[in-house]
């Protein structure tokens, strides 16, 4: 697999690394599970997001303290803080530490 970054995203205080292979990589504040690492630890070095591992993701975007993945074949995945129900869940308040596959029959 070759390697290489092919993009990053910030939030306030966590950071994605995309890779050109399709991993994702994850580091910083993760109080909320924003880094959807299956944990709410600060990660002080990136760590490997192991549950998107079975999907090629091409796009990361992270908000103040929740994270998005999306894959080629268009699913969209999120984790971190759903407080104003930002993770599409059907309510509010949960953290999701790991990626979580938003139905899109949702967005229709």
């Amino acid at each position: 697999a070759r390697k290489g970054i092919r993009s990053i995203a910030s939030g306030l205080d966590h950071i994605l690394a995309l890779g050109v292979d399709g991993r994702v990589w994850g580091w910083g504040f993760n109080q909320e599970g924003q880094l959807g690492a299956g944990t709410s630890e600060d990660e002080e070095t990136p760590v490997h997001i192991r549950d998107l591992q079975d999907f090629h993701i091409i796009r990361v975007e992270c908000g103040l303290d929740y994270s998005a993945f999306l894959s080629s074949d268009g699913q969209l995945f999120v984790s971190g803080s759903n407080e104003m129900g930002q993770l599409a869940t059907g309510s509010t308040g949960d953290q999701i530490e790991t990626p979580h596959l938003i139905n899109s029959g949702d967005l229709a």
